[in-house]
């Protein structure tokens, strides 16, 4: 007796599923069936943006004037099979 088990993926999630340990689909926002056994749910991602705040520095510049400087970097997950496979982790 096979087992199926059905995967609802909300409107802004991918999640990534491996079959036997080798990736095979990424999900977006569907009704999925898939085989306990055999697939299974690896990675979860968000699809919204998130805001990292950088904080307030001052800089000189070349005429001696001083600047504050601050912002907020936006970023968001495009490619989701290289972030789950092809990150590799620097070491010193």
């Amino acid at each position: 007796m096979i087992l199926f088990d059905i995967k609802i993926v909300p409107q802004q999630q991918a999640c990534i599923i491996e079959k036997v340990k080798k990736c095979c689909i990424i999900l977006g926002g569907v009704l999925s069936f898939i085989i306990q056994f055999i697939n299974k749910v690896v990675y979860k991602y968000s699809l919204k943006e998130k805001a990292i705040d950088i904080l307030q520095q001052v800089a000189i510049v070349k005429d001696d004037v001083a600047l504050s400087l601050d912002g907020v970097l936006y970023i968001m997950v495009i490619n989701f099979f290289d972030v789950s496979y092809k990150i590799k982790i620097l070491t010193r």
